[in-house]
C-alpha cells in the first residue's frame, strides 16, 4: 500500500507569498495538485525527523484533520497576509484564507490535543512540539517505520507535513490483507455486493451509506453506526442479515451515516472510510478505540482487515 504524506506546497503564482486566499489550484479530491495537498510520501533532501504524537487518539486526529484541509479549497499557501489564517479559522474553513506549511501543522496539533504549541518555523518545529510534552522524536529508518498522523519535519528549516494514510495505523498496528473478513454495505437503494478483506472496498463513491454489516468466521463482530445530524449511536449489531433489521445489519436503511464503529470478539479489526465529495480515506481505526468517519459528512467507502 502506498504512503500518502498532506501539507501546504506553494502558492498558485509557484512562490511563497502574494497569492490570493483560498487554494486556485485545487481541481478535485482528492486534491493531488494543489496549493494544500497530499502527495506519496518521499524523502526529502534535507532528511525527516519524524515527531509522533505520545497518544494514538491524538496521532489518528492529527491525520485527519490534515486530510480535511488538504481537500479544502477555501485553504490556500501563503506565508503572508494569509499564513495564519487556518490558525484562526480551522481546517474545516468555510472562508478563503491561507496556510504555511508550519501553520498548518500547527492547527493539525490545536485540533487534535486541544493544546497549541504556539507559532513556530520549520527550524524550531521539533523543539516546540516537544515542548508540549505529547510528542516524540522517532529517528526515520525508512519508509515501514511510519504511522498514520506523523508529523515529518526536515532536519534542517525547509518543509514539515504529515502521513495522512499508510499501512500502519497511529497506534502502530499493521494493516494485513486479511482474507477471512466479509462485509457489505447498503447504498444506492440496495446491498452492495460483498467484499472480503481489501480486494475491494464497500459501497459506491459518492453515494451515502446507511447500513453496514460484517462478519469473520469463529469470531462476532459488533457493529454500530450514528445516522447523520444525530447524536448518538445506533445499537451495536452482530448479525449478518439483510433481512434482520433488529440485529442482522447496523443502521437505519435509506439514512445516511457519518460515524462507523467495530470491534471484534478474540481478535483486533481494523477499518477506515472515505466520504462523500472525498475519494481519499481517513486513516485507519482499530477496535472501538475511535470511530471512523467525519461528523456531518455522508459516509459513501468501507475498508475492512484484520490485524
Amino acid at each position: 500500500m502506498e504512503i500518502y504524506f498532506g501539507s501546504a506546497r506553494i502558492n498558485e503564482k509557484g512562490g511563497v507569498s502574494g497569492g490570493a486566499p483560498g487554494d486556485q489550484k485545487q481541481t478535485s479530491t482528492p486534491d493531488m495538485k494543489g496549493e494544500v495537498a497530499i502527495e506519496k510520501f518521499y524523502v526529502h533532501k534535507l532528511g525527516w525527523y519524524i515527531v509522533r504524537a505520545k497518544k494514538a487518539a491524538h496521532a489518528r486526529q492529527i491525520g485527519v484533520s490534515m486530510n480535511r484541509a488538504c481537500n479544502n479549497a477555501n485553504i490556500g499557501y501563503d506565508q503572508g497576509t494569509y499564513r495564519l489564517g487556518v490558525v484562526k479559522y480551522g481546517t474545516g474553513a468555510t472562508v478563503k484564507t491561507g496556510a504555511d506549511c508550519g501553520s498548518l501543522v500547527r492547527r493539525c496539533v490545536i485540533e487534535a490535543t486541544g493544546k497549541d504549541p504556539g507559532n513556530f518555523n520549520t527550524g524550531t518545529e521539533v523543539k516546540a512540539l516537544l515542548n508540549t510534552g505529547l510528542f516524540d522524536l522517532v529517528q526515520y529508518t525508512g519508509r515501514d517505520c511510519l504511522r498514520e498522523g506523523d508529523i515529518l519535519v526536515t532536519k534542517t528549516q525547509g518543509h514539515t507535513g504529515v502521513i495522512v494514510s499508510a499501512p500502519t495505523a497511529s497506534d502502530g498496528t499493521t494493516v494485513t490483507d486479511a482474507k477471512d473478513v466479509y462485509y457489505m454495505a447498503y447504498c444506492n437503494g440496495k446491498w452492495q455486493d460483498e467484499v472480503r478483506g481489501l480486494e475491494d472496498y464497500a459501497g459506491i463513491e459518492n453515494k451515502a451509506i446507511s447500513g453496514v454489516m460484517v462478519r469473520v468466521p469463529n469470531h462476532t463482530v459488533s457493529v454500530r453506526v450514528r445516522r447523520r445530524g444525530t447524536s448518538n449511536y445506533l445499537d451495536w449489531a452482530t448479525g449478518y442479515d439483510r433481512n434482520d433489521s433488529n440485529n442482522g445489519y447496523a443502521g437505519i436503511l435509506g439514512k445516511p451515516i457519518d460515524r462507523l464503529q467495530m470491534k471484534m470478539a478474540g481478535g483486533h479489526i481494523m477499518y477506515r472510510v472515505s466520504y462523500v465529495g472525498s475519494t481519499a480515506y481517513l486513516p485507519w481505526v482499530t477496535d472501538a478505540t475511535d470511530y471512523a468517519g467525519l461528523n456531518g459528512k455522508d459516509i459513501d467507502k468501507i475498508q475492512v482487515c484484520l490485524k
